[in-house]
């Protein structure tokens, strides 16, 4: 298995603290602020798997 870049395991890490505070304004009841969580997780998760696949690629939102 090849190691991931230091940048790619920092953006796995922000997408689990994301998904956890997602999970804790759904608790109680942030449903706006837990979809928008959820969604930067989602949109992380995607960047994420697009750079282990095909390389570095253009910058997007978010940062390396």
């Amino acid at each position: 298995m090849v190691p991931m870049r230091p940048e790619i395991e920092r953006l796995l890490a922000q997408t689990d603290h994301d998904l956890e505070n997602a999970r804790k304004n759904l608790s109680i009841e942030a449903y706006e602020i837990a979809a928008f969580l959820a969604e930067q997780a989602v949109e992380k998760y995607l960047d994420r798997r697009r750079s282990t696949i095909s390389g570095p690629t253009a910058r997007t939102a978010w940062p390396s």
